[in-house]
């Protein structure tokens, strides 16, 4: 596996988005921005969980799972390499 730089990595990255959402102060503004884009409307209040880190099947392979509770509704965030 190699390492990225920093300047590359973005939210689809699984370093970047386990350390964004399991920091409170980061997660909520981040997500809330990602939903707000995602579904093409303003989304106000956020609440996020942090759920896990998953192995892939192959050597350098991994995910990443977070739940988004926003206006009554849950969203699972999957992303993997």
């Amino acid at each position: 596996m190699t390492r990225k730089k920093y300047e590359d990595l973005s939210l689809i990255d699984n370093f970047m988005i386990n350390a964004v959402a399991t920091d409170p102060e980061k997660a909520e503004p981040a997500f809330r921005i990602i939903l707000s884009v995602l579904l093409q409307r303003k989304i106000d209040r956020v609440s996020v969980t942090a759920e896990r880190f998953v192995p892939g099947m192959l050597p350098g392979q991994r995910g990443y799972k977070a739940e988004c509770t926003a206006e009554g509704r849950v969203y699972d965030f999957r992303i993997s390499d």
